[in-house]
């Protein structure tokens, strides 16, 4: 089943997202999504952390959305600024992962993949 054509201008963003979706489904047993994204990305693409912030007072963020954008958002806002100097709220009305699943069948679990797949998308063409 394929959904509406993508943009071009986002079908970089597709290919990448494909990729990362990929990498998240194989690590989706690890204890926290934020572990499935760093084990992805690896140490050395983590981002630095920044000093603490002249007022002293936490950031409030709220990430519409807990598929892999609003996740690796939250992943990087923490590396970021480290939990003492950010509160990070995600609100989602499916799973974390979004279209990015692991389905169960007889005791073996697979990759569902997303859900949608764009005619556009020069890898499953």
């Amino acid at each position: 089943m394929f959904g509406a054509p993508l943009p071009e201008r986002r079908l970089e963003s597709t290919v990448a997202l494909v990729t990362i979706a990929s990498a998240l489904a194989a690590a989706a047993f690890r204890e926290t999504i934020c572990d499935a994204i760093r084990s992805f990305l690896g140490l050395d693409s983590r981002v630095p952390r920044l000093k603490p912030l002249r007022s002293g007072r936490r950031i409030k963020v709220a990430i519409l959305g807990g598929g892999i954008g609003g996740s690796a958002v939250a992943v990087w806002l923490r590396d970021l600024l480290g939990d003492e100097q950010v509160e990070l709220v995600m609100f989602q009305n499916s799973p974390v992962g979004g279209r990015c699943q692991v389905i169960e069948l007889d005791g073996q679990h697979y990759e569902a993949g997303a859900a949608i797949v764009s005619e556009m998308n020069v890898l499953f063409q």
